[in-house]
């Protein structure tokens, strides 16, 4: 799972590659909605970049296959445009690895909305806005005027407690080698007793061992079916991890991934470490043609809870497990993104 099928990398929206796109994307809205078609309109076109705008471009098998963009409306918040993928490239999970690269980027631009327009023919992509997060606002701006319109906003702000406006410490997500198994073994650790102390019993936490979990660590890192990324603090300090994989579970649909784990070092809660994290694991995800990820939490982990729903996670109908951790019975949930969510 280590390898990417697909690559979203900045473009110059005048770019010939971004103008091709555009047309595709004309075209087809003009199938969508002919009675808005006007003959005697210009070719459509791009401008230039805003500041803390971007304008992105997916590739796949060296070919152009989709776009995105987003332009800021005010300090606070940004406008998604030109989200396209073209036709053959469709259900490859171009469009969910697009949206993510876009709110990766917004966010890292200090934005704390991200609203878009769409058209109301448009059920697949109305389905993935849904999917993630995104809910139905009011008509904004010059789409007040666009009868054929729905627009959607999500609040992208980083995890709960941060202040936007205070610098995110500098951070840097990467692939670890075994090397590393310690440090996220540390982490796996520290983040146990923290954040489930009152949910476990203090005896289990307390008797949680480094050196299990480092040869634990050492035996997943590495695996050709599963992906670990972690993230560094400017020291070079890993601080927080997210391991992912296809769905372990028996019941699961095809095109299904799981977020198998995600923690953060308690020393670096409500600095954005874990947002940034699950950004970057998603967008990988959609890269390899995931349509739908999945995930367990503690039904009484209400923090975590919380922070997946910001991120578009949802509980689906799979009954809850009972495990027992301790000595002490714990109900479990699965938490569903994408696909039929």
């Amino acid at each position: 799972m280590t390898t990417l099928t697909c690559q979203i990398l900045e473009a110059d929206p005048l770019c010939s590659d971004a103008l091709a796109l555009l047309r595709q994307a004309a075209a087809e809205a003009q199938a969508l909605y002919p009675a808005l078609h006007d003959p005697a309109a210009p070719a459509p076109t791009n401008q230039p970049n805003p500041p803390r705008g971007v304008y992105l471009i997916a590739w796949q098998s060296g070919e152009a296959v989709g776009m995105a963009a987003h332009r800021p409306i005010d300090a606070d918040t940004t406008e998604l445009r030109r989200m396209f993928v073209s036709r053959p490239a469709r259900r490859r999970g171009v469009a969910a690895a697009l949206l993510a690269h876009v709110e990766a980027h917004a966010r890292r631009a200090g934005f704390s909305h991200l609203v878009l327009e769409t058209g109301i023919r448009q059920a697949p992509a109305m389905a993935l806005y849904a999917a993630h997060g995104f809910s139905r606002i009011a008509p904004f701006g010059d789409h007040g005027n666009d009868p054929t319109g729905v627009c959607y906003s999500k609040r992208i702000d980083s995890d709960a407690g941060l202040n936007r406006r205070t610098p995110i410490p500098t951070m840097t997500i990467t692939s670890p080698s075994a090397d590393d198994a310690r440090a996220i073994a540390q982490v796996n650790v520290r983040s146990w007793q923290q954040a489930y102390k009152g949910l476990m019993p203090d005896a289990f936490l307390a008797g949680l061992s480094v050196d299990k979990r480092e040869a634990s660590w050492r035996q997943w890192i590495g695996q050709p079916n599963c992906a670990t990324l972690v993230a560094r603090a400017a020291t070079g300090q890993i601080c927080g991890y997210v391991a992912y994989a296809r769905s372990r579970d028996a019941d699961h649909t095809p095109g299904t991934a799981e977020i198998v784990a995600i923690y953060v070092d308690p020393d670096h809660w409500h600095g954005g470490t874990g947002t940034r994290l699950l950004d970057r694991a998603s967008a990988e995800i959609a890269a390899l043609g995931f349509l739908r990820t999945t995930l367990w939490v503690l039904a009484q982990n209400t923090r975590a809870i919380r922070f997946y729903a910001r991120h578009g996670f949802r509980p689906d109908a799979c009954p809850a497990v009972t495990i027992e951790v301790g000595g002490t019975q714990l109900q479990e949930l699965r938490h569903v993104r994408g696909g039929d969510a």
